[in-house]
Formats: C-alpha cells, sequence, structure tokens
C-alpha cells in the first residue's frame, strides 16, 4: 500500500508502508528518506513527524549505512485530508 503526496514545500512525498504494519518508507522527491519510520501525527494542525535513520545522509552513504543519524522530520501535505490517509497506513 502506497500514499503520494505534495507537501507545502512543493516537494512530492510518497509513503509506503514498510516491513511491519507499524512503519512506513518515507521517500521524497524519489528518494529513500528514511525506511521503516515511526509514523505519528505532527505538532502542527494536519502535519506527519517521521521518526528514523536518515539513509539519505551522505555519512549513511559513505559509511555503508555504519553511521546511523536518527532524525524526526515533519511534512505538512498541501491537501490536508492526506495527513488523515497517511496515519492509516499503519492501520493494523
Amino acid at each position: 500500500m502506497e500514499l503520494t503526496f505534495s507537501d507545502k514545500d512543493g516537494d512530492v512525498i510518497a509513503l509506503r508502508r514498510g516491513s511491519s504494519a507499524s512503519r512506513v518508507d518515507y521517500i521524497v522527491n524519489g528518494e529513500l528518506k528514511i525506511k521503516d519510520a515511526l509514523l505519528e501525527p505532527g505538532p502542527l494542525t494536519s502535519s506527519l513527524q517521521l521518526t528514523g535513520i536518515d539513509r539519505s545522509d551522505w555519512k549513511y552513504k559513505f559509511s555503508n549505512g555504519s553511521f546511523r543519524d536518527t532524525i524526526i522530520d515533519c511534512t505538512i501535505p498541501a491537501d490536508p485530508s492526506d495527513a488523515a490517509k497517511a496515519l492509516t497506513l499503519t492501520d493494523s
């Protein structure tokens, strides 16, 4: 299951169910940002908060995954209904 939407910054965001039902893969403009991210409602109205290992970081890539930087990223879908749809991706 996958959901694709534009955020308020104009980025194309794709969320797809991760390796477990409670996690998602977070893809920004076609590049995997976080694999198996924890997805939660964000601090702002209709925002999404994603927590996990930043796979887009050059240090992660250079070290072949040995360097792991945990990040918290927030995105606000341009269409607020996409935030509600995204949260259903982690429903069991």
